[in-house]
């Protein structure tokens, strides 16, 4: 398997594999699509999630860990930046999604939570440091994974790139909470 087979109807540009730090200027751009324009439907982030988590969990091996990395990590900044836009601009509540494993679903229904009853009510300041703090993690899980998956069995695998898309989930709702929260356009 050379990468996920991710689909999303409306932004499929969000999803291609960069690095990390083209993946983060790519998430500003999004933001900014997000609050000038609708949002797509609740449904989107949720079957990106449902997609990402399912062919994870069947992942026997990793023959390209920087891509497979890069795509978990584009595919959780654009569902953590689409949640962040239902949270913070619609003030909805994320859609719950199917995963293969319960421990996954309760990490991101946690980060989520936290993200809708915690960061509403931190000022900029706080918010941004967190932000700094979760990118910098998202950089390092390029070369862990590498390091971490040479050898490793099949549920080290799956768990390791699960952490990778909740990592950049996380990074996707921080960013979108400073941008829809405090940043005015």
């Amino acid at each position: 398997m050379r990468s996920f087979s991710l689909q999303c109807r409306s932004m499929p540009e969000f999803l291609q594999p960069v690095p990390a730090i083209q993946a983060f200027d790519r998430l500003a751009r999004l933001l900014v699509v997000l609050k000038q324009n609708a949002l797509p439907p609740p449904e989107e982030s949720r079957f990106l999630k449902e997609q990402l988590l399912a062919q994870a969990a069947v992942l026997e091996s990793s023959p390209d860990t920087v891509h497979l990395t890069r795509q978990a990590q584009a595919a959780g900044l654009l569902c953590g930046a689409l949640d962040g836009g239902r949270l913070y601009l619609e003030e909805k509540p994320v859609l719950d999604f199917v995963a293969p494993s319960r421990l996954w679903l309760e990490e991101i229904q946690e980060l989520t939570a936290v993200a809708d009853q915690y960061w509403r009510g931190l000022d900029i300041a706080s918010l941004h440091q967190q932000s700094v703090y979760a990118r910098q993690e998202n950089l390092k899980t390029e070369s862990e994974n590498l390091e971490v998956l040479t050898g490793a069995d099949s549920q080290q695998i799956r768990r390791q790139f699960s952490e990778t898309f909740r990592i950049a989930y996380g990074v996707g709702l921080l960013d979108s909470a400073l941008a829809f929260l405090f940043l005015k356009q």
